[in-house]
Parts: C-alpha cells; sequence; structure tokens
C-alpha cells in the first residue's frame, strides 16, 4: 500500500490501520511542507537581495547623476570629470536595469502561473487536514447519539434525528477522507517538484541574467580598461606631485631655520637677515594693543598694505578691515608696556595712532620703512597732482583770457575758456559724498553746464559765479573735514569687522558664478591726428572694441580740444558685474567690499596705476607707467558714481551695455574720489546739454526749412492764382 498510496476504497471502512497509515503520510508531508516553505522563504530571500540591488544600484546612479549639479567654492575645473562621471552613470543604469530584469524572473519563476508548486497546495493540505479532523469528531458525536437511543422507550423522533445525522456525518466524513487521502497521495508525487523548483527558477534567473551581462560585457571591460589606465595615470602623479611636495618640505624647513627664531642669540652664530627699506608692500602678524577697561589689551592680527591703507584681518576672518589710512601718518618706534619691538603709526592730524608690536628687530625695521615708503609715496603723488591741476587750470585760465580779448566768435571763445570755467563747476559742485549728490545734485551740473555749450548774451553772471565757487569751495572744504573727522571717529569705536557683518555676503560671494577682475588689459593707445597712418595693432584694438561695445581709442588732440577735461591718477582695485538695473546707494560700498576681500582670500596686492581721463563725451583710463588706453566708456554709459560711505579715498562708477550686466569698477584715488565723481557728473552734464543743445538747433533748423517751404508753396500759389485772374 506504501508504494501505490492510500487507498481511496478503505477510506470508508475507517479502520485502525487506515488511520494509522493516514497519520504516517500526514507526519511526511508535514515535515515535507515545512522543508520546502524553508526552501521557499531561503528562494524569497534571494529575490528580495536581488531587489536591493536593483534599487541601490539606481541610487548610486542617481547620486553620480547630481555631481554635476554641485558647486564648488574653488575654481576647479570639473567639466571633464562630470562627463566620465556621468557616462559611469548611464553604465550603473544598465547594471541597475539588469537587476531589476532578474528581480522580476525570480518572483514569477517561482509564484507566476506557470509554476508547478505554489501557495495552493499549502492551503489544500492544511484546509483538508483540518476538515479530516472535524467530521471525524462530529461522525463520533452522531454515532454515539443514535446508539443512546433506548430500547424501550422507543422515540420514533429520536431515533430519525440520529439517523439523519449519522447519515450527514458519515458522508461528510467519507467525502473528506478520500479528498485527504488524494490530498496526501499528490504531495507524496510532488515531493520533487517542490524541492527542485526554487533551484530550478533561480538558475533560470541567472541564466537571463548572465546572457544580459555578456550583451553589456565588451562594453563595460573597456570601460573599465580605460578607467584603470587613468587611475593609475593619477595615482602616479599623485605619488609624483606627494614626493616632490615631500622635497620642498625638507628644502623649505631647512631654509627656514633663521625664521623660526625671531632674534637668535649671539651663539647660535646666525647671519644677520638685511632690512628691505625699497618695499611698498609688506604684510604679516603683528600684536596689536587695544585699551580695556582696566588695562591695555594685545590681540594678534594678520597686517597688509592695500593701496594707501594699513588693514588688518583675523584668523576666523574671510576679509580685512581698515585699520589706518597711512597717507601723511608718521611711523616711528615706541616704548610702551614694556614690550619689544613696538611701533606706532599716527595719523597726520594726530587724532588717531595705531599701537604694534613686531616679533623680532628685523620685521621692526622692515615694517617701519615700508609704511614709511607708502606714507611718503602718497603724499608726494597728492601734492604732484595739485600741481599739474593748478597749473592746468592757470593755462586754460590765460587762454581763455587771449580768446576773450581777441573776440573771435561765441563758438571758439566757449571752447577755449570751458576749461577753466569746468575746473570753477567742479569746485562750485563738488559734493560731501557723491551719496549725498542725487538727482537733484545732477539737475544742478546739467543747469551749470548748460552755459558752456549755448551762447551766452551776458558776460556779467561768469564774475557772480566765480565770487559764489569761493564760498562753496570753503563750505566743501568744512564738509571734507567733518568727514575725515566722522572716519576716524568711525575707526576708533569701530567694533565690528566687515567679516561680521557680511559673512551672508560672503558666502553669497563664495557661491556666485560672477568673476571679479584685477587686471585691466591694454587695447591701444592715443592716436595722434597728425596724418600718420595708423598701426595694424591699432586697426586690431580698434575691432576688439567695436565687437565689446567700447569707444575705439581717443586721439591726443580730441582730448585738448574738449571742452571739459580732467586727470585723476588712482589705483585699479578691481571690476565686477552687477544683477539687475537698481543701482541704490549701497551697490558700489557693496562692491568695493567684496573686490576687497576677494583680493584678500586670493592673496592679490598689486594693483594698477591708472590715469582717468575725463572729457565731456568720454571717460578714458590710461595706464600710467606708458599711457597706454586700458578702457574707453562714452559717459553717456555712466549711470551712478560714488565714494565709499567711510573712506573717501575710494570710489567707483557702473557701466551699462546693451549686451551685457552692468559693470562696477573700483578705484582708490591718491587724492578724494570725490572729485573724480564730481569731474564725470560734470561731464555727464555737459555732454547731455550738448546733445540738447544740438537736438534744438536741428528743430530750429527743421522749423525754418519748413516755413521756407511753406512760403514758397504759398508764392506758387498765389502766382498761379494771380496768372489764373489775368487770363
Amino acid at each position: 500500500m506504501s508504494t501505490r498510496g492510500l487507498c481511496l476504497e478503505d477510506c470508508l471502512e475507517d479502520s485502525p490501520q487506515t488511520r494509522a497509515l493516514i497519520g504516517v503520510y500526514e507526519q511526511d508531508s508535514t515535515i515535507f511542507l515545512e522543508f520546502i516553505q524553508s526552501l521557499r522563504n531561503s528562494y524569497q530571500e534571494v529575490a528580495d537581495k536581488q531587489n536591493q540591488l536593483a534599487l541601490a544600484t539606481n541610487s548610486l546612479s542617481n547620486k553620480l547623476k547630481q555631481f554635476s549639479n554641485l558647486s564648488f567654492s574653488l575654481n576647479i575645473v570639473v567639466e571633464d570629470l562630470s562627463s566620465t562621471v556621468n557616462k559611469l552613470a548611464v553604465k550603473v543604469d544598465e547594471i541597475a536595469m539588469i537587476n531589476k530584469i532578474a528581480h522580476g524572473e525570480l518572483i514569477e519563476n517561482l509564484n507566476g502561473p506557470h509554476s508547478q508548486f505554489g501557495e495552493q497546495d499549502f492551503d489544500e493540505f492544511y484546509r483538508l487536514k483540518t476538515n479530516f479532523h472535524s467530521s471525524d469528531k462530529l461522525h463520533e458525536d452522531a454515532t454515539s447519539r443514535l446508539a443512546r437511543v433506548p430500547k424501550k422507550k422507543s422515540n420514533e423522533k429520536s431515533w430519525k434525528e440520529a439517523t439523519d445525522q449519522l447519515y450527514a456525518t458519515r458522508k461528510a466524513f467519507h467525502n473528506t477522507s478520500m479528498l485527504y487521502c488524494s490530498c496526501l497521495n499528490t504531495l507524496q508525487k510532488k515531493k520533487e517538484i517542490g524541492i527542485l523548483q526554487p533551484v530550478i527558477s533561480l538558475l533560470k534567473s541567472q541564466i537571463s541574467y548572465s546572457v544580459l551581462c555578456e550583451d553589456h560585457r565588451q562594453e563595460w571591460s573597456q570601460s573599465v580598461d580605460d578607467l584603470s589606465v587613468y587611475i593609475n595615470k593619477l595615482k602616479s602623479e599623485v605619488d609624483d606631485s606627494r614626493q616632490v611636495s615631500l622635497k620642498s618640505i625638507d628644502c623649505l624647513d631647512a631654509a627656514s631655520t633663521r625664521a623660526y627664531i625671531p632674534d637668535p642669540p649671539v651663539s647660535l652664530d646666525f647671519p644677520d637677515i638685511p632690512v628691505n627699506k625699497t618695499r611698498t608692500q609688506i604684510s604679516g602678524y603683528l600684536f596689536n594693543r587695544s585699551r580695556g577697561t582696566i588695562m591695555s589689551q594685545w590681540n594678534r592680527y594678520y597686517f597688509f598694505t592695500q593701496g594707501g591703507n594699513l588693514m588688518k584681518q583675523s584668523k576666523d576672518d574671510f576679509g580685512g578691515q581698515l585699520c589706518i589710512d597711512l597717507e601723511g601718518c608718521s611711523i616711528a618706534p615706541s616704548d610702551v608696556d614694556d614690550r619689544k619691538h613696538v611701533f606706532q603709526v599716527v595719523s597726520s592730524n594726530s587724532k588717531h595712532n595705531v599701537v604694534l608690536q613686531a616679533e623680532s628687530k628685523h620685521q621692526l625695521e622692515e615694517w617701519i620703512a615700508t609704511l614709511s615708503n607708502v606714507s611718503a609715496t602718497l603724499l608726494s603723488r597728492r601734492r604732484q597732482e595739485q600741481a599739474v591741476r593748478s597749473s592746468d587750470s592757470s593755462t586754460a585760465s590765460a587762454g581763455g583770457e587771449q580768446d576773450q580779448a581777441t573776440n573771435q566768435g561765441v563758438g571758439q571763445k566757449t571752447r577755449s575758456s570751458s576749461s577753466s570755467v569746468a575746473d570753477s563747476l567742479a569746485s562750485r559742485l563738488k559734493p560731501d559724498s557723491i551719496t549725498a549728490s542725487g538727482s537733484s545734485m545732477f539737475l544742478r551740473l546739467k543747469q551749470a553746464a548748460s552755459s558752456l555749450v549755448s551762447p551766452s548774451e551776458k558776460d556779467s553772471p561768469h564774475n557772480k559765479d566765480s565770487n559764489n565757487s569761493k564760498g562753496d569751495a570753503a563750505a566743501a572744504a568744512a564738509s571734507r573735514s567733518a568727514q575725515v573727522a566722522n572716519q576716524e571717529r568711525l575707526l576708533k569705536n569701530n567694533s565690528q569687522s566687515p567679516s561680521a557683518v557680511g559673512d551672508k555676503n560672503l558666502h553669497a560671494l563664495l557661491a556666485s558664478n560672477t568673476s571679479i577682475s584685477f587686471n585691466l588689459p591694454k587695447i591701444g593707445r592715443l592716436v595722434p591726428n597728425d596724418g600718420q597712418k595708423e598701426s595694424s595693432e591699432n586697426k586690431s584694438t580698434e575691432d576688439e572694441q567695436s565687437e565689446h561695445g567700447l569707444a575705439s581709442s581717443p586721439s591726443s588732440d580730441s582730448l585738448k580740444q574738449a571742452a571739459h577735461k580732467a586727470s585723476f591718477t588712482s589705483q585699479f582695485l578691481g571690476c565686477k558685474e552687477i544683477q539687475g538695473n537698481n543701482f541704490d546707494n549701497l551697490v558700489i560700498d557693496e562692491t568695493i567690499w567684496q573686490i576687497m576681500t576677494a583680493r584678500a582670500l586670493q592673496k592679490v596686492m598689486n594693483t594698477i596705476e591708472v590715469v582717468v581721463a575725463i572729457t565731456d563725451c568720454d571717460v578714458i583710463l590710461l595706464n600710467a607707467s606708458d599711457q597706454s588706453v586700458l578702457k574707453v566708456f562714452e559717459s553717456s554709459t555712466i549711470a551712478k558714481t560714488q565714494t565709499h560711505a567711510e573712506n573717501p579715498r575710494l570710489f567707483g562708477f557702473i557701466v551699462t551695455n546693451d549686451n551685457s550686466d552692468p559693470i562696477c569698477y573700483t578705484f582708490e584715488s591718491f587724492t578724494s574720489g570725490n572729485d573724480v565723481c564730481c569731474a564725470i557728473n560734470t561731464a555727464k552734464a555737459i555732454h547731455e546739454s550738448k546733445l540738447e543743445y544740438e537736438e534744438s538747433e536741428k528743430q530750429k533748423t527743421k522749423e525754418e526749412e519748413e516755413d521756407k517751404a511753406d512760403q514758397s508753396a504759398d508764392q506758387t500759389t498765389s502766382s498761379r492764382m494771380q496768372a489764373s485772374s489775368e487770363a
């Protein structure tokens, strides 16, 4: 019986032997199904891991694709690396797709419609097992009830009910027994299927996985080989760079032995380092004395010279802050708080002093010499510029008187005397701060500049303006003195550094894609108007200027014949693009701070000395060393000029262009930024007045021509009427 399975004919008899055999089959099937269930669980775990691998590779691909969207603070070229990473992301996408397909085949082969052993087999066994035992119990209860029907007091109704119950329960038990025995026989036959099917399903999915991988194997192998060669090359370069760095470290360490000891004792026999007394720029750490509530405090800062200013910066700050303006300062050793190598920097008006301490005697002497050179250079340049301006003013005034005496015409008189009038206008309308000279200041400039263009019928107001200019110049001088005093008060009471109030702006500067330029390339030279042919260099530079929307290189004669001209020597700090067209009073101040911060971050200490030449039509930036042209701007394109709120020597102007964003150019003047800004505004006013005058003249000419045309038409009409009447 065991070889052919349970016999269904024995189910009705329900003998103990049949019961025992059913119990053996039931126990065997239970063990078999439990093993099959554990095997299927392991198979399901494999499928889950395959799905996790697909999800993980997909996540890896998404991470690789995000690399190209990252923004780095350092200017590192990552275009090639981004392209390589994107190509690798495509390969990882292919791997994720293959893993996803393999997971789908694993699940389908195990529980799909073509499965030979599934969950229904488990459900059928456990359901029939429960029904078999429950129907057996009901059958036993019905048999016992029929046996308890009394013989003497026979009750037809009770006997009929017991008989019907026994019939129903025995029939149900018989059917359940046959179904249960059939299920047990089937499970014995499907034992091999249940064990082998998970393994076969796994092998099928892996075959498909291998086929898909084989399709991409050659492409993947080529990518791996190329990347391996590239990585080995990078590793070799890194090793070489490491070796070079180690050698440099050894050399620098050996050469820096003298710097490790500020003032070595005589016993060490170190040679003295000569002091360079010709330097004009210096930087390094110094101790700075500050007055505390009870006693003085000494803090260590990083000091550096920038233009004509002494700047200081702590280690935690991103940008430096103004310490003192070096123009006219006196620098000398000092004996303070019983400390060695102390010196102090005293301002020209003796209202502000900075006490500093160097590490060594050599550092003390070098700092004193360098700061003295900077102060003396600024003072001499200021005096030279004032002398040149006074000489130009006197020459222009003499030329104006000669032209007025000869009385050669209104136009020639206006052009010859315009230089002196422009200088008087500049001194008369010089603002205390360009921030205060808004639209009302520009209107005053425009009205005053109109007298330089349109012919004047009365000459008496000129003397009146000349008298008023003296009072205005005195008021401007008093205002500048108050501004200097206010700046010194801010320097003394300054408790916030620019880095403390501008961290957000600094992060925006670092995250910004807008570049800051510290250099101005040469675009040409002043072209002489003597009939000579232009060189190929000048032609090429003019082509470049026309492409970038700049004016061509001006001629020297055009500068001499300009109705308004002025020149100022300054240091070019840098230029930066401005977003938007809303130029408030903080735009130029913020741009100056950003450029000076960028200079400190990138350690750019060199500046270009330029001459800002201003005419009534153009603003020209000339190289002070060789007089080459760096930039030429039309005065109409300058949207705003302004000096810095705290340091009036710092100034800037914004140039607009239809083809690109506005650009802010920042400078440090050797005298006062207010003079430069006032001269630029004067030039703009003169230029606009010229345009208005020319437009009005054109309009008058047009009206006269129209009147003449109307008169000729009237004459023609009247002559025709007269001829017709005579006829």
